[in-house]
């Protein structure tokens, strides 16, 4: 995954990657997602995670203790048990509309 990351001109716009191939875990297992926590510096309670499957992404982010997003860009996951977005950009709007103005 790094090195189509870095193919495509992305890897310098990232901090770090979590490569399921390269960590020897992959989702739901919490266990990823205490990887990418500890890369991060971040604490579960801290972080948001977004993805497009609700048993791999939902399940496991929860089984870490992180609030999940699950993408949705045709609306049809409105009554599953948590918040959806149609994309990232719809998230990120949504988010700053949440946040307190200082």
């Amino acid at each position: 995954m790094a090195r189509l990351l870095a193919g495509a001109g992305f890897a310098d716009l990232l901090e770090f990657v979590v490569d399921s191939g390269a960590v020897g875990v992959e989702k739901p297992d919490p266990r990823i997602f205490a990887i990418a926590l500890g890369l991060a510096e971040a604490r579960p309670e801290e972080a948001l995670y977004v993805g497009d499957l609700y048993p791999v992404d939902v399940v496991g982010a929860r089984r870490a203790g992180i609030e999940p997003v699950l993408l949705d860009p045709l609306g049809r996951y409105a009554d599953r048990d948590c918040r959806t977005a149609r994309d990232v950009p719809a998230l990120c709007r949504e988010l700053v509309a949440l946040s307190p103005v200082v």
